[in-house]
């Protein structure tokens, strides 16, 4: 008797959980709000396109840009290019399984030379800007040989 009366409650604790709902009636419990989170109301960056004869022409956003953050955009640019020159190329196997992939997927794998080409191209584009806006400019040749650049070749802010 008192198995089946332990039974009894144990099952009855059971059938009111699950009938009572999770959190909704738990103290303390707070639906989500409708409102956007900050992260959902901040829009990507807007980038670029390279034209089919491989010059880089900037978007709006990029255009709007201050000197500042466009020298520091190119600062990094050249960095992951620098980086791209030090990185061993990859082998045999990894050569062919891309070629694979792209047989067998339809997709193609990452051309590092465009993207590099891509990047390089960036990098003319906003000289060109920096010129435009009346900044100092990156030497792009230097900063990527690796070679210190001159002593006044550095950005400045402008007062």
């Amino acid at each position: 008797m008192r198995a089946a009366f332990a039974f009894n409650v144990v099952y009855s604790a059971v059938a009111l959980a699950l009938i009572s709902g999770c959190a909704a009636v738990t103290p303390g419990y707070v639906p989500p709000s409708a409102k956007p989170t900050r992260l959902e109301t901040l829009k990507p960056f807007e980038s670029g396109a390279v034209s089919e004869n491989g010059a880089y022409m900037p978007s709006d956003a990029e255009k709007a840009l201050a000197c500042p953050k466009l020298y520091g955009s190119m600062r990094i640019i050249v960095a992951r290019l620098r980086d791209n020159t030090n990185r061993p190329k990859p082998s045999l196997l990894a050569s062919t399984a891309q070629s694979t992939r792209k047989a067998v997927t339809g997709t193609p794998g990452i051309d590092m030379t465009a993207e590099e080409q891509r990047e390089r191209a960036r990098l003319v584009a906003y000289n060109k800007l920096l010129i435009e806006k009346k900044c100092e400019t990156l030497d792009i040749d230097a900063e990527l040989s690796g070679t210190p650049p001159a002593p006044n070749a550095t950005a400045k802010k402008k007062s």
